[in-house]
């Protein structure tokens, strides 16, 4: 896997993920909501699971996103999840939530021009990427 970061704000980080030999388009997006963890952020937990809920002070919500599916990039969804960890290593991790979303997509980059939309961000105007942070 090759990782690149397309972005990077107070609030968003959106990585490429490029397979090695295998077409494909690939981001990994990272979203940090800034508000507890709900429930609805863990819509597939099972009644049971649910009764053992503890929110935390914060929820960040990621995605992987690709116009394959997981299993045609011959990668696990283990590997995202270890990519995922390391890249939110420096994140107080008893404070805060995540989980991982594996959406796929016709059209990967279409979808990250609508969340890019969501933050006021647009990829063409290029005084927002002369600096480390597009904030």
């Amino acid at each position: 896997m090759i990782i690149s970061r397309e972005l990077k704000s107070n609030s968003l980080e959106i990585w490429k993920i490029e397979i090695p030999d295998i077409e494909s388009t690939n981001f990994l997006i990272i979203e940090d909501k800034k508000r507890p963890s709900t429930l609805k952020d863990y819509s597939w937990l099972s009644e049971t699971d649910k009764q053992f809920f503890e929110p935390r002070e914060n929820y960040i919500k990621v995605q992987f996103i690709s116009n394959r599916n997981i299993e045609e990039l011959n990668i696990e969804h283990s590997e995202i999840a270890a990519l995922t960890e390391n890249l939110l290593g420096h994140v107080a991790q008893a404070y805060c939530s995540w989980n991982l979303d594996f959406l796929f997509n016709m059209n990967p980059d279409d979808y990250i021009r609508e969340v890019l939309e969501t933050y006021g961000i647009d990829r063409a105007d290029i005084s927002k990427f002369k600096y480390l942070s597009q904030d």
